[in-house]
């Protein structure tokens, strides 16, 4: 370390240490300089740079033992935590009993509560500020200490309220990245299990941490995952849809390619198929890569139940996902084009039902729809209390007066109701459902039933196209094999799903027994 002391003076000597400081386009520094010895040219840097940020911290202080005469910290105030800069840090250089002349000194024998790390420049010492560090200048030192000393609010876990389960775990993730991965590591207890660390964003510097299990996942696919990650360059990265929408194989597309998740429980089990797992900072939601169209139907409470009232529930959401996005342009087209497909009751049911009604059928669904994407949309923003009235008064008010004046018929409110209802069961598909119900409406109205069905073939021609970094995204779903089938459509009991997914995983056996 001394000698490395003494190549850093000499660079210094043939380096002005503290140049003119100009931020690029990019929110970082033009240039880099190190650290200089004198305590005063130090913090006449510091100040110069952080001159407009009024929770710069610069504390100042002294002891008398032999070595040391005078020292700072620096820390930006709400990043770091009071009492650790006070008790593990300057309380300790105060009642030293050694003297302190060196910056190896002041890391391995007198702060010992918190961890340290020794720098040299002053990007370094930036950067260590940003993340909630305070760093400790020694006169007469060129080097410079960084202690852990973060202290800044952390939500506590709690529920995701997107993804409840009424068995389970009840925890979910967090905006500390340090706790969400500390999460996914208690439930992989494991040394295959790996967070290899990553920034994005050259002015937020958001941390993440990329998750795999080494013996399980492809190398293929990694390769793949850090290769897209590699490329992502702009200034500020703040959710996780901002990663999304770089990374994803079509990102204009209506299904997602990512997996978006605040549960560790999901994010373990995927780990455990051979997935990846991308943990950013300041966000709840962690990213899951492959993910394929199978599961959007899947729900973590499948796995926490008997495989015979999991498998109801996923065909339920199967099957109400499909009536949502059909139901209304089949309805338009059986009566519009179709009236002899329909029983003769029903028909004049129908009819009587529109008697005064001024719109088309198919102007007619579509209105009825906006209406209820707007009424569901404002009960999400909402504050409960309120959301909750305005449900009733849409429900009821507004739907029984629109049929009491024949401004819509009560058929189509049903149908239109219904197919509402039915698309709120898969939320992961919420946004795709919105689109495809109009899609399918618009072929009824034009060409009926022939027009509903190459509307879907459209769709599934369209899945069938996808791909999740390099895994189709409707695989397994039409495979020969039986073992592909146990997790798809229905939860197969545990002692039959032997194999791991073998588009994800380098070692496709889950069990021997």
């Amino acid at each position: 370390m001394k000698g490395k002391t003494q190549e850093n003076d000499l660079i210094q000597k043939e380096q002005p240490p503290f140049p003119d400081f100009k931020i690029n386009s990019k929110g970082d520094l033009s240039q880099n300089a190190f650290l200089s010895s004198d305590l005063s040219e130090n913090r006449a840097m510091l100040q110069r740079v952080f001159a407009g940020d009024g929770t710069f911290i610069c504390r100042d202080f002294s002891t008398e033992k032999p070595g040391l005469a005078s020292c700072f910290a620096v820390y930006f105030d709400g990043l770091i935590k009071n009492e650790i800069v006070f008790e593990s840090v300057i309380r300790p250089i105060i009642e030293a009993d050694i003297p302190v002349t060196s910056a190896e000194i002041l890391s391995r024998r007198v702060i010992l509560n918190v961890d340290t790390e020794i720098i040299s420049t002053a990007k370094e010492c930036f950067d260590a500020m940003m993340m909630g560090d305070s760093v400790i200048f020694l006169d007469g030192c060129s080097q410079a200490v960084v202690a852990s000393t973060k202290g800044f609010p952390v939500r506590t876990p709690q529920e995701p309220t997107g993804e409840k389960a009424l068995l389970g775990p009840r925890e979910g993730f967090t905006e500390s990245v340090m706790m969400n991965v500390a999460m996914i590591h208690r439930k992989l207890k494991t040394v295959d299990f790996h967070a290899e660390p990553m920034t994005f964003g050259t002015r937020t510097q958001c941390r993440a941490f990329l998750c795999y299990l080494g013996s399980i996942v492809q190398p293929e696919l990694l390769k793949e995952v850090k290769r897209r990650l590699a490329k992502i360059d702009m200034d500020g990265v703040l959710d996780a849809n901002y990663i999304v929408e770089q990374i994803s194989d079509q990102p204009r597309s209506l299904f997602r390619t990512v997996g978006l998740t605040e549960r560790p429980d999901v994010v373990a089990g995927g780990l455990l198929e051979g997935r990846i797992a991308l943990v950013l900072d300041g966000t709840p939601v962690v990213l899951e890569m492959p993910y394929i169209f199978a599961e959007t139907f899947q729900v973590a409470e499948d796995y926490y139940q008997n495989f015979w009232f999991a498998s109801i529930g996923r065909l339920l959401r199967v099957i109400c996902y499909f009536l949502s996005i059909t139901v209304p342009g089949i309805f338009v087209s059986l009566v519009s084009y179709h009236q002899e497909l329909l029983p003769t009751d029903l028909a004049l049911s129908v009819a009587q039902a529109r008697v005064g009604v001024p719109f088309p059928l198919g102007v007619e669904c579509f209105l009825m729809i906006v209406i209820f994407e707007v009424l569901r949309e404002a009960s999400q923003r909402l504050p409960d209390s309120i959301a909750q009235a305005l449900s009733i008064v849409g429900a009821i008010v507004i739907g029984d007066a629109a049929v009491s004046a024949r401004f819509i018929g009560s058929t189509t409110l049903i149908i239109v109701a219904f197919s509402g209802i039915t698309g709120l069961i898969s939320p992961r598909l919420e946004n795709s459902v919105i689109v495809l119900r109009f899609w399918l409406l618009f072929c009824g109205s034009v060409l009926g039933l022939y027009g509903v069905l190459f509307g879907f073939l459209g769709i599934v021609l369209y899945l069938m196209s996808m791909k999740s970094f390099g895994v189709p995204y409707l695989s397994y779903c039409f495979s020969p094999h039986v073992q592909d089938q146990k997790d798809i459509l229905i939860r197969a009991p545990w002692w039959v799903m032997r194999n791991r997914p073998a588009f994800f995983s380098m070692d496709v056996t889950r069990r021997k027994g």
